[in-house]
């Protein structure tokens, strides 16, 4: 009995000193990458440039930043600054599609749609500071200036969607 129970001893000794190092870690997936590459950049740019030639629009400029911009009106009320509040008409376009994702106008609202400056999307940020109250902008955002790779859970848009944004800016509320 007393073999038996110093080999029991043993045993439990030895067992409770092995360690989990011999067995590999968890290894955790890695977080999703929705950093752009500037090939990614220039893919966008000219699936663009493509829609742009495609339904013959006119005037398109081309900002450094790859935003592509027609200033329709140019406004005669306030620009917008950092901070603000912006009241807009909108008609959204997914550009791979032709389909409209949404729109405000008059006939569903007088004013439009009220949002922070400070949230907009960074495209649709820059082009809005081209123009004033009043006035009206054709903007065509490449993804990496929109939503970029990143699942919008609020809205039908796809990840790495190039959008169309015709844009008329009624109010700039300063804070």
């Amino acid at each position: 009995m007393k073999k038996m129970l110093l080999l029991l001893s043993l045993l439990v000794a030895f067992t409770a000193c092995v360690t989990n190092d011999d067995k590999p870690p968890f290894n955790e997936p890695d977080p999703p990458n929705y950093e752009y590459t500037q090939e990614e950049k220039d893919a966008e740019i000219l699936r663009i440039e493509e829609y742009i030639k495609q339904f013959d629009l006119q005037d398109i400029i081309k900002a450094e930043s790859g935003l592509f911009y027609r200033i329709d009106e140019q406004g005669d009320g306030l620009f917008i600054e950092e901070g603000d509040t912006v009241i807009f008409h909108f008609k959204t376009t997914n550009l791979e599609t032709n389909e409209v994702l949404g729109e405000s106008n008059m006939e569903n609202n007088n004013y439009g749609q009220s949002f922070n400056f400070d949230g907009l999307l960074p495209g649709v940020k820059e082009g809005l500071q081209l123009i004033q109250e009043r006035g009206k902008i054709t903007m065509l955002v490449p993804a990496h200036l929109a939503y970029g790779k990143y699942p919008v859970s609020f809205t039908d848009i796809e990840p790495e969607t190039n959008l169309m944004f015709e844009m008329q800016l009624n109010i700039v509320l300063k804070p």
